[in-house]
């Protein structure tokens, strides 16, 4: 009777704990970890010696509870043995063949996503998918779920036609569940905004940034982590576009919220803070910019390792404000850092690896490494084909910097079909407001003044004048350097009859 008493006891003790681990939410604020911290001592005890006192649809709770309190900390070492934990009790007490098992893979497989681990990222929730098809209709939530997070696996990767057809297969299958459980909707269209942001689709991007907010701002509230990461992303769109009055403002927003929601020690913080870094460099405040990534660069070091794609984006960033200081020697051992760690972790057919050579490409231009600078862009504006195909903007920002490698050499007439290229390309994918277009605009007619053909050069380097006092104000650097270049196309209207001299053909701006 005692026996059978305690039993009863040892159930309720369980019973309770397990009510306490459901109410840790995925993603959680600061805030939601800390009411439940003084429990997790007792949940780590029924997850460790109450196994057996667990009811069957009580089993994964205590496991999947204590893993997203550790990986919402981003202490995923200490989350990994809890949900690799719950996949071995899970095939122990039903076999392989149940939902518990394919909700335990899907677990394992977000934080091996967290850890950069892409291989078995994809094999685990491969596993995940095809049990949960097995055992439910495939409009069920968690099929949908599985399909997006699989989807956001192969864009982290660069497979964007793999991505866009798990997220347009989620949004359809997502039409058929029941409304009370579109939590994660907004969470697919940001993710689909992402895609089509990258591949250059920015008005299509745009929409579904905000109709991911407006989605979830009802479901959610406006400082819920899942928010704060679709305005970050709109910020993101926005600074790529140039608008720098629509990007600072929400950048900051997000900046403070996560800071607030997530504390300072988050992995959240190292892509907040690097592309807040990323907006002052692009505004010339490099200072502040190498202030921020240096910061990014410490937490990504304790939360991530020496070893994960975060880090060889902070790497990367705080290359280019050395970059653009002039600090050469600093800069080109962080470029092939990340270089390194890009191509361990994604392997060579990546968009960062592009990204970073060239990167490196600007750094030994700058050098005058010219052939080291060449071969890199032209491996750089390969890739980017490969991979986004000929009408992109990130395209048209290699063409225009091989059109400056030529133009700092003297060869005006290797110099002037990229640029030629490079607008023409702008132009007739409508990336009219994108900011290295007013770089383009301006080398090209910088090589039109070279070669004395006014009637050309003038437009030009008046229209990327007057574009970049108005959005970036008239002490950007960029804003700097083009009435210069308008100034020396005045003084030389002024004495038409004098030959140029090889001092006064100023150097082209550079695109990252």
């Amino acid at each position: 009777m005692q026996s059978h008493e305690a039993d009863q006891l040892r159930q309720a003790f369980a019973s309770t704990l397990v009510g306490i681990a459901t109410q840790i939410p995925d993603p959680a604020t600061r805030q939601q970890l800390a009411a439940v911290a003084l429990a997790i001592p007792h949940v780590e005890e029924v997850a460790t010696a109450f196994v057996d006192f667990l009811k069957d649809d009580d089993l994964i709770y205590p496991f999947m509870g204590l893993g997203r309190f550790y990986k919402e900390q981003g202490l995923y070492k200490s989350a990994e043995p809890w949900y690799n934990r719950c996949l071995e009790i899970t095939i122990a007490r039903f076999g392989t063949e149940h939902l518990t098992v394919a909700i335990s893979l899907n677990a394992l497989a977000g934080l091996y996503f967290l850890q950069g681990h892409y291989g078995e990222t994809e094999s685990f929730y491969l596993r995940a998918l095809e049990l949960s098809k097995q055992l439910l209709e495939n409009n069920h939530f968690i099929v949908v779920t599985i399909l997006n997070s699989l989807g956001y696996t192969y864009y982290t990767q660069g497979r964007y036609r793999d991505a866009k057809s798990l997220y347009l297969q989620a949004l359809e299958l997502r039409e058929h569940v029941p409304e009370t459980e579109h939590f994660d909707s907004a969470d697919i269209l940001n993710n689909l905004g992402l895609l089509y942001g990258d591949q250059g689709q920015y008005q299509e991007a745009e929409s579904l940034f905000n109709q991911a907010i407006e989605l979830g701002i009802p479901l959610l509230g406006k400082e819920h982590p899942n928010i704060v990461k679709s305005l970050n992303n709109l910020a993101t769109l926005y600074h790529k576009q140039g608008y720098f009055q629509k990007a600072r403002p929400l950048y900051l927003e997000t900046f403070n919220l996560n800071q607030r929601l997530l504390g300072d020690e988050h992995p959240a913080m190292i892509i907040s803070l690097n592309n807040l870094a990323n907006f002052c460099c692009d505004q010339g405040n490099y200072i502040e910019a190498e202030s921020l990534l240096l910061k990014a660069f410490k937490i990504s070091q304790v939360m991530l390792g020496d070893n994960h794609p975060d880090m060889a984006t902070i790497l990367i960033s705080l290359g280019e404000v050395y970059y653009r200081q002039e600090r050469y020697s600093e800069s080109e051992p962080y470029l092939l850092r990340a270089a390194e760690i890009d191509r361990k972790c994604l392997g060579n057919q990546h968009l960062h690896i592009a990204d970073g050579l060239n990167s490196l490409a600007n750094l030994y231009r700058a050098q005058q490494r010219y052939p080291k600078a060449e071969s890199l862009y032209r491996e750089a504006l390969e890739l980017r084909r490969q991979l986004l195909g000929e009408n992109h903007p990130g395209v048209a920002t290699i063409l225009n910097n091989l059109g400056g490698l030529f133009y700092e050499q003297g060869f005006l007439a290797e110099a002037e079909p990229f640029f030629v290229q490079a607008l023409d390309l702008y132009n007739r994918i409508g990336a009219n407001t994108h900011l290295n277009r007013l770089v383009c605009l301006n080398n090209l007619g910088m090589v039109y003044l070279s070669q004395d053909s006014y009637t050309e050069a003038e437009p030009l380097l008046t229209e990327s004048l007057e574009n970049a006092d108005r959005r970036l104000g008239s002490t950007h650097p960029d804003t700097v350097a083009f009435r210069n270049n308008l100034n020396t196309f005045r003084d030389r209207m002024a004495q038409k009859s004098a030959q140029p001299r090889a001092g006064d053909r100023p150097n082209p701006n550079t695109d990252e």
